[in-house]
């Protein structure tokens, strides 16, 4: 599967000082119409066959079973030109790809209605012993796609501004809310997206 020239929308920009000071850098409309539609399409595909007890917010490394579009959407050159080079240059490694779904109205197994507690990526790449791969000593970088329209009311993503700067912290289960926090901010609000779209 494949569309014609990029996956990505030509007018994307990126503005890596303000990536290194947040921590994180909101995208909008970074797929292109064609890339949406064959996502949605190998998605739904790969949820209708999946086994009822496997959870739909754990399907790691698609990319490794013929899944050759995130490969196509992880090299594409504008996301590398324009987004990963900035930051690490030309030496960079896919360490993993997961589909993350969370199905409505508690269908799905029960796995796919827990709550994802605060956390830091690449935590578990560059401090796992022994090292999971060469890359466990590179700086790490996630790239989350929505592919549906998310807001605060169906599960946004949230982050902390600027935690990063404080280093990697030890990790433990806790009863935090967003309310905890200084500087938590939902995805949808910073992207400028209306909710009432949905």
């Amino acid at each position: 599967l494949t569309t014609n020239g990029s996956m990505l929308s030509a007018d994307l920009q990126f503005d890596v000082e303000q990536y290194r000071a947040a921590g994180f850098y909101v995208l909008t409309h970074l797929l292109t119409k064609d890339t949406l539609s064959i996502a949605h399409s190998r998605v739904d595909e790969i949820l209708q066959r999946k086994h009822e007890t496997v959870s739909s917010s754990w399907l790691m490394n698609l990319h490794t079973t013929g899944e050759d579009w995130i490969i196509e959407l992880a090299t594409d050159p504008l996301l590398l030109d324009r987004v990963i080079t900035p930051i690490f240059g030309a030496d960079v490694v896919l360490l993993r790809s997961q589909l993350f779904a969370k199905p409505p109205n508690n269908t799905g197994c029960a796995l796919d209605h827990q709550t994802v507690p605060w956390h830091q990526d690449g935590l578990e790449s560059t401090t796992h012993s022994p090292p999971v791969s060469s890359a466990s000593t590179l700086e790490p970088l996630t790239v989350w796609i929505a592919l549906d329209q998310v807001c605060t009311n169906n599960g946004t993503m949230q982050v902390i501004k600027g935690s990063h700067l404080k280093g990697f912290r030890s990790h433990q289960l806790s009863n935090n809310t967003p309310e905890n926090f200084d500087n938590c901010i939902d995805i949808e609000k910073e992207s400028g997206w209306d909710p009432s779209d949905l």
